[in-house]
């Protein structure tokens, strides 16, 4: 893969002697142009994202002034042209939609699936409380104290099911669907599960007579995890309540 590189030399100096970067519009449409560019680190993001292993290049492919070759040296290696990338599969390929890419693509909430698996296609069904995705060894969002999300039913569901873990500290924790409480959980430190509960009956009805659209499910926990606090050596002040990988009605 190659593309250009948004922080190139010839970018930044075209930007300080007051010209734009951004390509103009195309007679040929949206493909007739780059629409978004990017710097190495987004890039390598991407790929990583999409659960290939890359491994990254930048260099020149346009002839320049001995000023700007002088410059593409050392510390300043990565301001040229171009950016290469050869990269390798290393697990099951996902869509993912990724927060720092998708700014406002979440604003509209589309609730198209009864499933919801971390990090593919996923923001659409999100709401409030989730923290971005991660890829370790598997992918997954935090919640915070309170995280909410949307599932699809199609009236046949009797069961919910929820595969998350825990970090560093002991959780204790709910599950509302649609208001009603579904489960409560109570987990160790670093324990990962299936959670399965029986969808509420009163749920049941509503779904099968078409009350409702959509499930909200709520998910909440009594106390979060503050790395930066409850961990030595972590400057990581965020507010973690569960780590989740999927959620589902079945």
């Amino acid at each position: 893969l190659t593309t250009p590189n948004a922080a190139s030399i010839e970018n930044i100096w075209t930007l300080i002697r007051g010209y734009n970067i951004y390509h103009p519009y195309s007679g040929y449409g949206i493909y007739g142009r780059h629409n978004r560019e990017y710097i190495p680190r987004e890039l390598e993001m991407l790929l990583r994202a999409h659960h290939f292993e890359p491994r990254m290049v930048v260099d020149d492919v346009y002839e320049h002034r001995l000023l700007h070759r002088l410059l593409a040296v050392g510390p300043l290696g990565h301001r040229r042209d171009n950016l290469f990338a050869v990269a390798q599969k290393r697990a099951t390929t996902i869509e993912a939609h990724l927060d720092w890419l998708f700014l406002v693509h979440g604003a509209k909430r589309r609730v198209e699936r009864g499933e919801i698996v971390m990090g593919h296609r996923d923001r659409s069904q999100l709401g409030e409380g989730w923290h971005e995705v991660e890829h370790e060894e598997r992918t997954f969002r935090w919640t915070g104290r309170e995280a909410t999300a949307y599932l699809k039913p199609t009236g046949s569901e009797t069961r919910f099911v929820m595969v998350a873990f825990s970090g560093a500290k002991a959780m204790r924790g709910k599950i509302e669907l649609n208001g009603v409480e579904a489960a409560s959980f109570s987990v160790g430190p670093d324990h990962r599960g299936e959670l399965v509960a029986n969808v509420p009956k009163q749920c049941i009805d509503d779904f099968r007579a078409g009350k409702f659209s959509q499930c909200e499910v709520k998910i909440r926990v009594d106390d979060v995890l503050i790395p930066a606090r409850d961990t030595k050596g972590s400057d990581d002040a965020r507010e973690l309540g569960i780590g989740v990988e999927k959620l589902a009605l079945q």
